[in-house]
């Protein structure tokens, strides 16, 4: 990499710097207006506000930073042309391929980043988010149910990623007659099933009446996926989760891949919105008003990308389309309009 491309690159990343931190601004204050429930309805409290802010930034990087990618070109080859720096590597022989080259080989880079956070950090903060919501801020009671073997669970909450579970009763069932019910604050899954602080009903002499009990362990493993059933955060799995649900649960295959295939193609668009946005700096002059008319058109270009790509994953969970065309569909489809406009500009 020669002066001229570590330049243009420094410039660009340090445009990527200051776009990112300010759509991430702008997206947060929209988010905690959505969000005045919390505080006005459940009074949620300062310290689980921020947890759930917190948790939340992973998200807002990995679906912004696209559109980040495509705003950054456009602004710092844009004021490049504008102080005429632009026009001086071209007069001294320099294509307009060749000075977006070295942002557009870098755009390889984010597409692993955004790889690796779907797989990392995204899962973990997804479910985080989910926990704090509706577990400790809204207490909200969903009463999921599952059943293994002779034994029915009913889980007001299930944390699928702490493999844990909230305000859970759990049924022992004989020949469609109750045998045993205990009540539980929480419970784990895994090899046994331990239910810590409820009580037990119990019959003695015609009489009904509940003990107590700190810990009680049932010796059958239960196994968390029997509740998918359930609404749970599409962000919360990982690629072998996912791979492991379309083999075990065949019934909902199409829904799983959707999600999968979506995860696993997204991360291109961080490069596709580069050569979306290459026309737009290709076309502007140091005419008045060009850069912010083509910084606009370059950002609604960039949100209808990553809108669609949102929507077409929608299409596919509802099997409204196969999952492989719903996942690749919107990145064509861009790609192609990208192409035609690159060809448009060389004629």
């Amino acid at each position: 990499m020669n002066t001229l491309h570590r330049y243009i690159i420094l410039n660009f990343l340090g445009t990527l710097v200051i776009v990112l931190f300010a759509l991430s601004s702008v997206f947060y204050i929209i988010d905690f207006f959505n969000h005045i429930d919390l505080v006005v309805k459940y009074h949620a409290g300062i310290s689980e506000l921020i947890s759930y802010f917190a948790s939340e930034y992973p998200l807002f990087i990995y679906w912004i930073f696209p559109v980040a990618m495509s705003l950054s070109l456009i602004i710092s080859l844009g004021f490049l042309s504008r102080r005429n720096e632009i026009l001086i590597m071209r007069v001294s022989g320099m294509k307009m391929i060749n000075i977006v080259k070295p942002i557009i080989l870098f755009s390889l880079l984010p597409v692993v980043f955004l790889l690796f956070v779907g797989e990392t950090f995204l899962p973990t903060c997804a479910a985080k988010m989910d926990y704090i919501e509706n577990a400790e801020i809204k207490k909200k009671r969903e009463m999921r149910w599952a059943k293994c073997n002779n034994i029915v669970i009913r889980a007001g909450f299930v944390d699928f990623r702490n493999n844990k579970g909230l305000n859970v009763e759990v049924y022992a069932i004989d020949k469609n007659e109750i045998k045993k019910m205990l009540k539980a604050k929480e419970c784990t899954f895994g090899k046994n099933l331990k239910l810590l602080d409820g009580r037990q009903l119990k019959i003695e002499n015609n009489r009904t009446y509940y003990a107590n009990f700190h810990t009680k362990t049932i010796n059958i493993a239960f196994d968390k996926n029997l509740f998918l059933g359930s609404s749970i955060p599409v962000n919360a799995f990982t690629l072998k989760e996912l791979i492991q649900y379309i083999k075990k649960y065949p019934s909902k295959a199409s829904f799983y891949r959707s999600i999968l295939y979506h995860k696993i193609t997204f991360p291109i668009s961080a490069l596709i919105v580069i050569i979306i946005s290459i026309p737009f700096v290709l076309r502007m002059t140091e005419r008045k008003g060009e850069f912010i008319k083509y910084t606009t058109i370059g950002i609604l270009f960039s949100f209808a990308y990553i809108g669609s790509c949102i929507l077409f994953l929608s299409f596919g969970k509802l099997q409204l389309l196969p999952p492989l065309l719903s996942s690749i569909s919107p990145h064509l489809i861009f790609l192609l309009i990208a192409t035609y406009n690159l060809v448009k500009l060389g004629e």
